[in-house]
């Protein structure tokens, strides 16, 4: 407002009721340009130094042209807040509390509206909610606006609520294993807001199972296991059989990350008494215990397995229990860093109350 005086002899109410409208518009074409625009941060890194810089200026301009199109809904809102606060300069504590209470409401509201519409749709929502904040505004000064407004909230908000399907998935970088060129079918793919997950049938491991892609990077595998003991056979050369070298027989094991669920089977291929998987990514956890249940020899329904839908600190923070192993799985892996830290080295415990519990009781 300072900086661009001609703004407040637009006057307030047509002023906020046009940034509205240009927030709710530019929300949507934010995600546009995101859906669409594939930006390759190692092309750009990797020639910034080489003898034809054109790939990294390629790159480099796309990535502007993101950013400038994520900025401009946080512009608007921003413009708008300063001509509230110059417009009421004496009610300014009241309006910073609205402002900060609308926020804090917003970040809550998000978590559950990603579970229920998925990231793409709760994005069309905060859409639909940005034109709605102008309406008030425009019945007051600037009711041209009001048709407008209306069929932005409408539109958006139908989009979000039920429209999802028909939206751009967002496109990655050409490194990740979600890259549109030369991608392998996709089984299974579901938003949380932790991260999204998907199951790809990757000829490169398909002696092994499916391919499990954590935010479009390739994270783990989702094994394949038939039933009979030759599924199990490999974990005797494989690396997975370490640390069974230094712990007591029938150990108790805590997994941190399990994701695909590999050191699941290697911990009960070499008879461990208690396996607990933590696993942050509820979606991650349905893949073992309900999609892909079958398909994984329904590792979660052994009397000896519990997964455990938790993030790591606050689990080992709430349970009492010891184990004899605390297993960080690959701390330089996708689905590690997802999973948080261990436990410390002086606790080395395992389950005892966790956050969110699978264990299916045994048969009878």
């Amino acid at each position: 407002m300072s900086l661009v005086p001609r703004l407040r002899a637009i006057g307030t109410p047509r002023l906020l009721a046009g940034l509205a409208l240009a927030g709710a518009l530019g929300v949507a074409v934010g995600y546009a340009v995101v859906a669409t625009v594939q930006v390759n941060a190692f092309e750009m890194i990797g020639g910034a130094g080489s003898d034809d810089p054109r790939p990294a200026l390629r790159e480099a301009g796309k990535l502007v042209a993101v950013s400038a199109a994520l900025f401009a809904p946080f512009l608007c809102a921003g413009i708008a807040i300063a001509a509230v606060f110059a417009a009421h300069p004496a009610r300014v504590n009241r309006l910073y509390f609205a402002d900060l209470l609308g926020a804090g409401l917003g970040c809550a509201a998000s978590v559950p509206l990603m579970v229920a519409l998925s990231p793409p749709g709760c994005v069309m929502v905060a859409g639909a909610c940005f034109a709605l904040s102008g309406l008030r505004v425009a019945r007051a000064g600037a009711r041209a606006l009001l048709v407008p407004l209306a069929l932005a909230a409408a539109a958006l908000g139908a989009i979000g609520v039920a429209g999802t399907e028909r939206l751009p998935e967002p496109i990655v970088d050409g490194t990740k294993s979600m890259q549109p060129k030369g991608r392998p079918p996709v089984l299974f793919s579901r938003w949380s807001p932790v991260f999204r997950v998907d199951v790809l049938d990757s000829p490169l491991v398909k002696d092994q199972g499916y391919v499990l892609a954590h935010d479009g990077m390739w994270g783990s595998i989702l094994p394949r296991v038939d039933g009979t003991p030759a599924a199990l056979a490999r974990y005797e050369t494989d690396p997975r059989a370490i640390p069974f070298a230094v712990v007591p027989p029938r150990p108790t094991v805590t997994i941190v990350g399990a994701a695909g669920g590999n050191e699941i089977l290697a911990s009960r291929h070499w008879n461990a008494a208690r396996v607990t998987a933590v696993e942050l990514n509820p979606v991650t956890v349905s893949l073992l215990a309900d999609h892909f249940r079958d398909f994984t020899g329904r590792m979660a329904d052994d009397p000896r397995v519990t997964l455990v839908n938790a993030e790591s600190r606050a689990f080992f923070d709430a349970t009492t229990e010891r184990s004899d192993l605390v297993w960080f799985v690959a701390p330089d892996s996708y689905a590690a860093m997802n999973a948080a830290r261990p436990a410390p080295a002086s606790s080395r415990r395992a389950t005892s109350t966790p956050s969110r519990c699978w264990r299916r009781p045994s048969p009878t």
